[in-house]
């Protein structure tokens, strides 16, 4: 009996031992297996603390870019109103008083915009024609401003204004620094009368040629510009005809009308051949039909021939 119960103590401890390295085992397995889990755990957490910080750099930094960005609409709206503020000082300037470095300004702001004709002087756009007095019949005087430099390889360019009354383009007048605008005007009448056009020089006007101008130059920019008040179309004025009549890049233009007469109207100049007649039909009723002819004869000098980019209203197949 004593041999049986020191078997089974034996086994009992053999049991318990047997168990403890099982558990053992088991732990070392576990912690195998779990080791692995808990670094990964681990960095998974800290990869998601470190999205997280870059995530929150991330909208600090949008944050600063949208702010900047607002910030840069402010400053070029603020910059477009201040150029808008100039330009109608400008206008206004030239409305209450006449000189030359105004006339500079409003034209420098329409050419840097392209919103007057180009010039066969420098083939910049500078060129605006308008009446240089009451009615149709008043001279009419074609305005040209450039920037010349001073000399070869100088940076500094010196605006010039030149005068041309239309029929006289080759008598044209320069605007001196230090011409005062009776001096152009008298040299111009004193022109027109050393070529035989005294009777022409009657009507001249200065106030009505200032006054033209100013309001010309003034829708051209508007509606170059897209402003709502502009009624012209996104093409470059060449001549003002009358109040409210426009030859554009378009083709004649009337205020509340659009384009009346459309440029490709206008009948072909071939080289060889008669030049076809200006008249591209008769007014419509609810249009002067005396400005309507005299608009189309206008636009006439302007659209048929050569000036007309890039072929002129040459036909296809021309020879040249």
């Amino acid at each position: 009996m004593a041999v049986n119960i020191g078997t089974s103590l034996l086994l009992a401890a053999g049991l318990v031992l047997f168990e403890r390295a099982l558990v053992f085992t088991a732990e070392r397995a576990v912690e195998r297996v779990t080791v692995p889990i808990r670094a990964e755990a681990a960095a998974a957490r800290a990869e998601s603390q470190s999205v997280r910080e870059e995530n929150a750099q991330l909208t600090e930094r949008t944050a600063r870019l949208e702010a900047r960005l607002l910030d840069l609409d402010d400053q070029l709206r603020a910059r477009a109103n201040a150029e808008a503020q100039a330009r109608a000082n400008n206008f206004a300037s030239l409305t209450e008083t006449v000189d030359r470095q105004t006339v500079i300004e409003i034209m420098d702001a329409a050419s840097r915009i392209n919103a007057l004709d180009i010039h066969s002087w420098t083939r910049e756009n500078g060129r605006i024609t308008v009446p240089a007095g009451v009615g149709l019949e008043a001279p009419r005087i074609a305005l040209e401003y450039a920037t010349i430099e001073e000399h070869s390889g100088s940076t500094d360019d010196i605006p010039t204004l030149r005068l041309a009354l239309i029929g006289m383009e080759d008598a044209a007048i320069a605007w001196e620094e230090d011409d005062d605008p009776i001096q152009i005007f008298t040299d111009i009448r004193t022109t027109m009368i050393s070529r035989g056009e005294a009777k022409r020089s009657g009507p001249l006007s200065p106030e009505a040629f200032f006054s033209n101008l100013r309001t010309a130059v003034q829708e051209a920019v508007i509606s170059r510009s897209a402003d709502p008040e502009g009624w012209l179309t996104n093409t470059p004025v060449m001549e003002m005809v009358a109040d409210g009549w426009m030859i554009t890049g378009g083709g004649v233009e009337v205020r509340g009308h659009g384009v009346v007469i459309r440029r490709d109207q206008y009948p072909h100049n071939v080289p060889g051949k008669d030049r076809a007649s200006y008249r591209v039909g008769a007014a419509p009723d609810h249009l002067d039909s005396a400005t309507w002819d005299f608009a189309a004869q206008r636009g006439g000098s302007y659209f048929t021939g050569p000036m007309d980019e890039p072929w002129g209203n040459y036909p296809p197949g021309t020879p040249f």
